[in-house]
């Protein structure tokens, strides 16, 4: 048995699904409490009631119109997570679709590069680790038993800083190319004139990314 409530504070119950009446109206425009009541219970099969405060009042059931309320539970409850994430404001719509796209730009950073037949991690901090060795041993050169570590941790030896610097330009190239791609879409999101068209943007799908691993 499914149950409906209207609470004081105009909020609505439908079982354990609630959101505002100000939303619940967007959905059923035509519902009204009944005259003089600021409060209303409807259970299945087993009662409906509303009150003004003071009074509670009976009325007969089954109501028709709460049982279709009851049964579009679903619907009302995937369409009030809709209304939340909803950006209030074209700009706003804009920052959260560019934060997403930026946010997948990253796993095209990190998804791996072929030098030499082997494939070596892309990400921020590997590059970084990298440059940091390359510069420290263009002075003195390479140790011996220098190596770089592949995707998978096998040990991959590296005998001329040349070899080293082929890596560190595959992963430059790599994050150059996502930074345009990154500028394009952004430039193509901040064009767009209705929250909408912004949330329909799709940066993925034939989105110019570099395939990885690259």
């Amino acid at each position: 048995m499914g149950k409906f409530r209207h609470t004081p504070d105009n909020d609505i119950f439908i079982n354990n699904t609630s959101f505002p009446l100000s939303f619940f109206l967007t959905m059923e425009s035509a519902y009204v409490l009944p005259t003089g009541t600021i409060t209303q219970y409807y259970e299945q099969t087993v009662k409906r009631t509303a009150s003004n405060g003071t009074t509670e009042f009976n009325y007969t059931i089954p109501w028709t119109v709460g049982d279709s309320y009851i049964t579009n539970e679903a619907t009302y409850a995937a369409a009030y997570l809709d209304y939340l994430n909803t950006p209030a404001s074209l700009a706003e719509a804009k920052l959260q679709k560019i934060s997403e796209m930026e946010l997948y730009s990253l796993g095209i950073k990190s998804g791996h590069v072929i030098v030499s037949m082997n494939e070596f991690f892309s990400d921020g901090a590997f590059l970084l680790k990298l440059v940091h060795e390359d510069l420290s041993f263009t002075r003195v050169g390479l140790p011996v038993g220098y190596y770089v570590n592949d995707k998978d941790y096998v040990q991959i030896s590296i005998a001329l800083l040349s070899d080293l610097e082929a890596i560190i330009d595959r992963i430059v190239e790599l994050h150059y190319l996502t930074d345009i791609n990154i500028d394009v879409h952004r430039a193509a999101i901040n064009a767009l004139t209705t929250i909408p068209d912004v949330q329909a943007y799709d940066y993925i799908t034939g989105g110019g990314w570099q395939t990885v691993p690259y």
